[in-house]
């Protein structure tokens, strides 16, 4: 099995914030640990981690199903984050709450997201983008009006909660 990072940021009292991507199994989110997260599943998940100033964990949380996730701070600190979700009921479903006592799907079929986190990785919301075809997001940045801006590409047009917008 292997494991890569996608993204890294630091937020706003200098801490680590990154994303990543496992193909296994298990996976060892707190450096300074021993304890092994289990995914749950055999395939592909993404994970997002807090570390503060001195290296020692503040969170992990696990998103199956989920690939190419990339993460970004604004200005309130909470943590913006896309990436590709797999929904594809009941095989295959992306619950995005990290809280074991919820779950949030996005619909179906399969697509991209962008997602709300607090600074302490809590869930605060999730938006599909569906796409004809292999849509990518490529970055994610918010600026100083705290709107979230998203570079990627898409054939065809492309779908924000039900508004269609045709490619030019």
């Amino acid at each position: 099995y292997s494991s890569s990072l996608n993204s890294l940021v630091v937020d706003k009292q200098d801490n680590l914030v990154f994303t990543g991507y496992t193909d296994g199994h298990d996976l060892k989110l707190n450096p300074n640990s021993e304890t092994i997260f289990d995914t749950g599943i055999n395939s592909g998940s993404s994970f997002m981690v807090k570390l503060d100033t001195n290296g020692n964990f503040v969170f992990g949380n696990i998103y199956n199903y989920v690939y190419n996730m990339a993460c970004t701070i604004d200005l309130d600190n909470n943590i913006i984050s896309t990436g590709n979700y797999t929904n594809y009921p009941p095989q295959f479903l992306t619950d995005l709450d990290p809280n074991p006592n919820a779950v949030f799907y996005l619909p179906p079929p399969s697509g991209l997201f962008v997602m709300k986190n607090t600074s302490a990785g809590a869930f605060s919301w999730a938006r599909p983008l569906h796409a004809h075809n292999t849509p990518s997001i490529h970055a994610v940045k918010t600026d100083h009006n705290k709107n979230i801006i998203i570079l990627g590409n898409f054939e065809a047009y492309l779908k924000i909660d039900n508004n269609s917008f045709p490619s030019t």
